[in-house]
């Protein structure tokens, strides 16, 4: 099977990314444990004409919210690894109202157009959970690297299983200060899937330098990719808040056509993230996000409101 689609002429993969997820970061070793994601990206030059060309796994959504005024696009693909454990990962058998042992392997084709005031996200998953996953084998290694006990219950985790997740974003640059060193950003966003399944809006305001240059970043940030433009001197922090209401989420609600491991949880979302991006060089890009996707996910379940801590460090760079 062909997975990426690419023709004499188009444009070269030209940025690559690393991103690595832990809630250590955040001083825990538990609910949301960790992620690797490396990225591949497609950025066009700047020109309508000249757009970068969307492939076979996203071109089915781009009748969604049409957007006819964008003059450059980005082609991405990430391939990616996460994982959940309970909060107490020595009982070999978690309680019934801990989170179960996840893992899940899978690649993301992401879609961005981006227009003077608006960018548009499509984007689709298709992956594996289960012991096919090799999230076991990651975690473990990982934990011998830094001297840290295995955990004892990967065998109760969930089975093999196949996974996929559309999603479809929106954001729009609302405001920009005088000196265009402030702006204040919306989004929107639809997700469905075995892997997640829900509505989401959010706010975010930005300070820095080249902000125009990289305003549709918020797009990336549920698929742990980074914006693959890195303006000599451009940098920015930013502090954003999310609502939001979950249909379904696999780390909790469990595998979708078998019987398995969940856990009860308040399905309103509320959460909050803080974070700041710069560029080393002109051609490499470092950036750093502490988040807090659900103050509410959860209610009283501790287990589930530490799944949803985590700090997400990438570096980008031009190839």
């Amino acid at each position: 099977m062909i997975l990426v689609s690419k023709t004499y002429g188009e444009t070269p993969f030209n940025w690559a990314s690393i991103t690595i997820d832990n809630d250590l970061f955040v001083g825990n070793d538990n609910g949301y444990t960790n992620g690797l994601y490396i990225s591949l990206y497609q950025v066009g030059p700047r020109q309508k004409e000249s757009m970068t060309k969307p492939d076979f796994w996203v071109k089915p959504l781009l009748w969604l919210w049409p957007s006819n005024d964008a003059f450059y696009a980005i082609n991405s693909y990430t391939l990616g690894q996460s994982m959940v454990t309970p909060l107490d990962t020595q009982e070999p058998i978690p309680s019934e109202n801990e989170l179960p042992y996840s893992g899940v392997l899978f690649l993301i084709n992401n879609y961005v157009m981006v227009s003077p005031k608006k960018a548009d996200k499509f984007s689709t998953t298709v992956g594996v959970v289960g012991p096919a996953s090799g999230a076991e084998q990651t975690q473990n290694f990982v934990h011998d690297l830094i001297g840290s006990d295995r955990a004892k219950g990967w065998d109760t985790q969930m089975e093999n299983e196949f996974v996929f997740q559309f999603s479809r974003a929106r954001l729009w640059r609302n405001w920009v200060s005088k000196s265009s060193h402030w702006d204040l950003l919306t989004q929107a966003e639809i997700n469905l899937g075995t892997i997640e399944s829900s509505g989401n809006a959010a706010i975010m305001l930005r300070t820095g330098r080249l902000l125009d240059k990289s305003y549709h970043t918020p797009l990336y940030a549920n698929t742990r990719v980074a914006n693959p433009v890195a303006p000599s001197g451009g940098w920015y922090a930013y502090f954003g808040i999310q609502g939001g209401y979950v249909a379904r989420w696999l780390y909790t609600d469990g595998t979708a056509f078998r019987d398995g491991p969940s856990v009860s949880y308040d399905r309103e979302r509320l959460g909050v993230t803080a974070g700041v991006a710069f560029s080393l060089t002109k051609h490499c890009l470092v950036t750093l996000a502490l988040t807090e996707t659900n103050l509410l996910l959860g209610g009283d379940n501790r287990e589930v409101k530490e799944s949803s801590r985590f700090g997400t460090l990438t570096f980008a760079w031009q190839r």
